[in-house]
Formats: structure tokens, C-alpha cells, sequence
């Protein structure tokens, strides 16, 4: 297994309240996002969105898929959205939600390790091209998640 640290921040003009009500439509990303394929309800979990399972359907710049579960660890309502990963990926993330002037910054960290043998086999050189990837298809989430946002009443 290949070990990954991955930051991304995500810079919206919108209140927190909007962008943290949009993350937790996880059924509407394949909406706007153009590399979620698809996002199926595994399981509900609490009243407060613990315990609630999702898996994840990834398409990628490069001419590979994923797939993950995503269970939340923990939930701070407009703060804070702590994760376990398994599928094709496994480890633990985060989202952190902060308000810089007028916008909202999304923060997500992952600490995953790669879960696929090919991946494994070639990590050592393709490292930096996972990592391009990941830059990638974040940035267009960051870019798709605005339009979302721009295009509500």
C-alpha cells in the first residue's frame, strides 16, 4: 500500500450556511460534480449524521475509477465533517469549514492508503501523478461547487 497526505481548500463566495447544506446533499454531487459517477445511501446512521454510510463512484483524469465507502466519524453542524474511507482507497479525512471575509473555505484532508495492487505496484513512480490527479479533480469540484451554488435562488 502507498500512503497519501492530501490537502485541498476550496475558496466559495457563498455563507457557510449554503456551502455546508450543499455538502451534505451527497445524492446531488453526480449533479455537479463531473467526476462523481454516482452516490449510493448505505446506511442512514444517527438523527445527526453519524454513523451514515455512503458509497462513492469516481471516475479520474486518468483512465481509472473508484470506489468508496465514506462513513462520518463525526459532525460539528457549519464546522466540521470527520470520515473513514474503505474500498479502493482506505484511511481517514476530514472537512473543516471556516469564514475568511466573505467567503467560506473548505478544507478537506485525506490520510488514505492506495488499495488496488496495480496502484500499489507502481506508486513508487507514479506518486506524483496520483497526486496531480487528486489536484485535479478537486479543483473541479472547487470550480463545480460555485456554479452550484451560483445557479440557487
Amino acid at each position: 500500500m502507498a500512503d497519501f497526505a492530501l490537502t485541498s481548500i476550496w475558496t466559495i463566495p457563498a455563507p457557510i450556511e449554503r456551502c455546508w447544506f450543499c455538502l451534505l446533499e451527497k445524492e446531488r454531487w453526480p449533479d455537479w460534480w463531473p467526476y462523481v459517477d454516482k452516490v449510493e445511501q448505505l446506511r442512514l446512521g444517527e438523527a445527526n449524521g453519524v454513523g451514515n454510510v455512503c458509497r462513492y463512484y469516481w471516475h479520474t483524469c486518468l483512465p481509472y475509477r473508484l470506489v468508496v465507502d465514506i462513513t462520518v466519524t463525526e459532525l460539528v453542524p457549519f464546522q466540521y465533517i470527520g470520515f473513514s474511507v474503505d474500498g479502493d482507497v482506505r484511511g481517514h479525512g476530514a472537512c473543516r469549514l471556516h469564514i475568511d471575509r466573505q467567503h467560506t473555505l473548505l478544507q478537506f484532508d485525506w490520510r488514505v492508503s492506495t488499495n488496488k495492487a496495480w496502484m500499489n505496484k507502481i506508486a513508487v513512480i507514479a506518486r506524483p501523478v496520483f497526486s496531480w490527479n487528486h489536484r485535479r479533480v478537486m479543483k473541479k469540484g472547487e470550480q463545480s461547487f460555485i456554479k452550484r451554488l451560483n445557479s440557487e435562488p
